[in-house]
């Protein structure tokens, strides 16, 4: 059994890195890896004292002789220099990369500095982050080109819509809108104040907004929200709180300054609970600019005529499980620490803006391997025709320029890759279709023609977020059956 030592500081509650530590533990566990927390102290006076038997949900902290007999180490904190002696050691990047450089640039914390001189010294043998929206900077800052993506967890077991609830006691509203993120170097909720407000002044008067997470309230800067309390939006102010379970269950919407899956976003999703979020966020249809308070609140809006149901609810929950679910998330780090241990790095993968994205992939990834796919139609080859060679799926891909189908050929070098014009149909069949060629979604429709003409019964329509692609969905799949997606793709089944 793959033996995993996480160097980490328990903090149950108070620190979205150690829940995200805690459920990348038990995802680990859930696909056979022994997996343990390894907690080398909380503050400065304890650094390197071993805090053993702290008990979290399942977790015990153990001590260090365990984690000298573990096949791999991660680290995501505190970590004795006699582990990286022992065994290879794999950083694990939980920061934001601009909330790491204000923290250095403040003169607070030499984030950025210390994790260059780390990575340029050689000591981790691999690295990973939870988001995929910070691959491409971390690879420039660290000057190392093989930054790894693992899902991020979430336990979905612990957040459920079913269960104990909070009653927001006096300031309890008709709406109620909930703000738990840490407030951060680099973002904060402060204009989606503001924006709540003006939804309850425009829209639903009886509404009020929580915020927890808050520290150091008690600043005089935070004064405007006592007037705000008394006579307007502003219901419960916490600071971190141990019960957010019960708040997601009970709360209408969550308003996040995050475009990234941090955990609360995951927790929120996994609860049912509708999300309102910055333009770029991929995990909720309802985004607006935060500093627009107007577009923000009129998101809101959209938002709260749109999911206040159960099945819209029940519909984010399953996008939950897909994403961040434990089984996913624990063979993503049953495979890093595999490459790790055989030495090698594998076969980058190159994501860019215009491929599919490592959500869409996890999404699609999942399916292939829950159906049993062994053989697809792709018409448009690209990083894509690279994932499905390395699944060792029988891939045929149709592609219309021949200097990019020369290149994937050498990356993908099981696929069959023809040359297409982009207009004749081709005879195909196959477990299942991915559509996302030719280039523009204007040029598509022969590909999605293809595939209604053929006995294909599952297709996967990449850019369905784009007027141009979904005009063909709903000319030719109009009445197949929705399975899964995210924002940018689409799973269907043939009625």
């Amino acid at each position: 059994m793959l033996k995993m030592a996480h160097f980490g500081i328990q903090a149950p509650h108070s620190s979205g890195m150690y829940e995200t530590i805690h459920d990348l533990i038990l995802a680990e566990r859930s696909v056979g890896i022994d997996a343990q927390l390894i907690d080398c102290g909380s503050d400065d006076k304890e650094q390197f004292k071993v805090r053993e038997g702290l008990e979290d949900r399942g977790i015990k902290t153990m001590p260090l002789s365990w984690a000298l007999d573990a096949d791999v180490a991660i680290r995501h904190s505190v970590t004795p220099d006699e582990i990286y002696k022992k065994m290879p050691v794999v950083l694990a990047l939980h920061g934001r990369p601009e909330s790491s450089f204000r923290l250095e640039y403040n003169d607070k914390m030499p984030v950025i500095s210390g994790i260059m001189k780390a990575v340029k010294s050689g000591v981790y043998k691999d690295i990973f982050t939870f988001w995929p929206e910070h691959i491409y900077l971390w690879e420039q800052i660290t000057g190392n080109g093989r930054i790894n993506y693992i899902p991020a967890p979430v336990n979905l077991d612990e957040y459920t819509p079913v269960g104990e609830k909070h009653d927001f006691g006096k300031f309890k509203a008709g709406i109620n809108l909930i703000i738990a993120d840490i407030w951060r170097e680099d973002i904060i909720p402060f204009n989606l104040i503001f924006a709540a407000q003006y939804f309850r002044d425009t829209y639903y008067k009886d509404t009020k907004l929580h915020i927890y997470g808050v520290s150091n309230v008690q600043k005089s800067c935070f004064n405007f929200l006592a007037g705000m309390q008394k006579n307007g939006v502003i219901g419960e102010v916490s600071g971190v709180v141990g019960f957010l379970p019960k708040i997601y269950r009970s709360a209408n919407i969550l308003l996040t300054p995050n475009t990234i899956a941090t955990r609360i976003v995951r927790e929120a999703m996994a609860s049912g609970l509708p999300i309102v979020a910055p333009h770029g966020c991929r995990y909720t249809p309802f985004i607006a600019e935060p500093r627009d308070y107007k577009a923000f609140a009129s998101a809101i809006n959209d938002c709260y005529n749109s999911t206040n149901n159960g099945a819209e609810r029940a519909d984010i929950r399953q996008r939950a499980k897909r994403l961040f679910n434990f089984e996913i998330v624990g063979n993503a780090m049953k495979q890093l620490c595999e490459k790790v241990l055989a030495g090698h790095s594998g076969q980058r993968i190159l994501w860019n803006a215009m491929s599919i994205t490592e959500i869409d992939w996890t999404v699609l990834q999942n399916f292939i391997k829950e159906h049993n796919i062994k053989s697809i139609v792709e018409f448009g080859a690209g990083i894509s025709t690279q994932l499905f060679d390395n699944l060792g799926i029988k891939i045929i891909s149709f592609e219309t320029e021949k200097r990019w189908a020369d290149k994937i050929a050498k990356k993908a070098p099981n696929a069959n890759i023809v040359l297409w014009d982009g207009k004749t149909d081709p005879e195909i069949s196959g477990d299942l279709a991915f559509i996302d060629g030719p280039h523009h979604g204007e040029n598509r429709e022969p590909s999605y023609k293809a595939v209604f003409e053929s006995n294909i019964p599952i297709v996967a329509c990449h850019d369905v977020h784009r007027p141009e692609d979904m005009q063909w969905v709903q000319k030719y799949f109009a009445d197949w059956k929705s399975i899964i997606g995210t924002n940018n793709l689409l799973i269907l089944e043939r009625p």
